[in-house]
Protein backbone atom coordinates (compact mmCIF):
# COMPACT_ATOMS: atom_id res chain seq x y z
CA UNK A 1 0.00 0.00 0.00
CA UNK A 2 2.87 2.38 0.79
CA UNK A 3 4.22 1.80 -2.72
CA UNK A 4 0.89 2.73 -4.31
CA UNK A 5 0.70 5.88 -2.18
CA UNK A 6 4.27 6.88 -3.11
CA UNK A 7 3.48 6.44 -6.80
CA UNK A 8 0.30 8.53 -6.44
CA UNK A 9 2.25 11.26 -4.63
CA UNK A 10 4.68 11.51 -7.57
CA UNK A 11 1.91 11.96 -10.14
CA UNK A 12 1.12 15.56 -10.96
CA UNK A 13 -2.24 16.77 -12.18
CA UNK A 14 -1.63 18.15 -15.72
CA UNK A 15 -3.64 21.29 -14.93
CA UNK A 16 -1.43 22.04 -11.91
CA UNK A 17 1.75 21.24 -13.91
CA UNK A 18 0.82 23.77 -16.60
CA UNK A 19 -0.06 26.39 -13.98
CA UNK A 20 3.24 25.77 -12.19
CA UNK A 21 5.18 26.47 -15.40
CA UNK A 22 3.34 29.75 -15.87
CA UNK A 23 3.80 30.68 -12.21
CA UNK A 24 7.56 30.22 -12.48
CA UNK A 25 7.61 32.87 -15.18
CA UNK A 26 8.26 30.35 -17.92
CA UNK A 27 8.41 31.98 -21.31
CA UNK A 28 5.39 31.36 -23.53
CA UNK A 29 6.30 30.12 -26.99
CA UNK A 30 4.32 29.26 -30.08
CA UNK A 31 3.93 25.53 -30.51
CA UNK A 32 2.87 23.24 -33.35
CA UNK A 33 1.46 19.80 -32.55
CA UNK A 34 1.38 17.12 -35.24
CA UNK A 35 -1.60 14.84 -34.67
CA UNK A 36 -1.11 11.09 -35.06
CA UNK A 37 -2.88 9.65 -38.13
CA UNK A 38 -4.87 7.29 -35.88
CA UNK A 39 -6.26 10.28 -33.93
CA UNK A 40 -7.40 12.49 -36.80
CA UNK A 41 -11.02 11.46 -36.16
CA UNK A 42 -10.71 12.69 -32.54
CA UNK A 43 -9.17 16.15 -32.96
CA UNK A 44 -11.44 17.62 -30.27
CA UNK A 45 -10.28 14.98 -27.78
CA UNK A 46 -6.62 15.54 -28.69
CA UNK A 47 -7.09 19.29 -28.25
CA UNK A 48 -8.75 18.77 -24.86
CA UNK A 49 -5.86 16.56 -23.66
CA UNK A 50 -3.27 19.02 -25.01
CA UNK A 51 -4.94 21.86 -23.10
CA UNK A 52 -4.73 19.82 -19.90
CA UNK A 53 -0.99 19.38 -20.58
CA UNK A 54 -0.45 23.13 -20.95
CA UNK A 55 -1.51 24.23 -24.44
CA UNK A 56 -3.14 27.66 -24.60
CA UNK A 57 -4.99 29.35 -27.45
CA UNK A 58 -5.29 26.05 -29.32
CA UNK A 59 -6.42 26.18 -32.92
CA UNK A 60 -7.13 23.02 -34.94
CA UNK A 61 -6.05 22.90 -38.58
CA UNK A 62 -8.00 19.75 -39.44
CA UNK A 63 -6.99 19.48 -43.10
CA UNK A 64 -3.31 19.47 -42.11
CA UNK A 65 -3.71 17.33 -38.98
CA UNK A 66 -2.05 20.05 -36.91
CA UNK A 67 -2.90 21.95 -33.73
CA UNK A 68 -1.21 25.29 -33.06
CA UNK A 69 -1.15 27.44 -29.96
CA UNK A 70 1.11 28.69 -27.20
CA UNK A 71 2.57 26.99 -24.13
CA UNK A 72 5.18 27.55 -21.48
CA UNK A 73 8.54 26.58 -22.96
CA UNK A 74 8.99 23.95 -20.25
CA UNK A 75 5.84 22.05 -21.24
CA UNK A 76 6.82 21.15 -24.82
CA UNK A 77 7.97 17.69 -23.73
CA UNK A 78 4.71 17.03 -21.84
CA UNK A 79 2.75 18.03 -24.93
CA UNK A 80 4.69 15.50 -27.02
CA UNK A 81 3.54 12.77 -24.60
CA UNK A 82 -0.18 13.54 -24.98
CA UNK A 83 -2.14 10.62 -26.45
CA UNK A 84 -2.82 11.44 -30.11
CA UNK A 85 0.19 13.74 -30.58
CA UNK A 86 2.97 12.48 -32.83
CA UNK A 87 5.29 15.47 -32.31
CA UNK A 88 5.39 18.81 -30.51
CA UNK A 89 7.68 21.51 -31.87
CA UNK A 90 8.36 25.02 -30.56
CA UNK A 91 7.93 27.90 -32.97
CA UNK A 92 11.14 28.93 -34.70
CA UNK A 93 12.05 32.36 -35.99
CA UNK A 94 14.06 32.73 -39.19
CA UNK A 95 15.63 36.09 -40.04
CA UNK A 96 16.50 36.73 -43.67
CA UNK A 97 18.87 39.51 -44.67
CA UNK A 98 17.42 42.48 -46.56
CA UNK A 99 17.12 41.76 -50.31
CA UNK A 100 19.81 44.32 -51.20
CA UNK A 101 22.51 42.72 -49.00
CA UNK A 102 24.81 40.09 -50.51
CA UNK A 103 24.51 36.67 -48.99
Amino acid sequence: MAKARAKKDKQVDPDRRADAGAALGAENVGVTLLVDDDSLDDLDGVLRRARKAGLRDGQVLAAAGVITGTAAAGTIHELSLVRGIRAAEPERTIQLPPPDQPQ
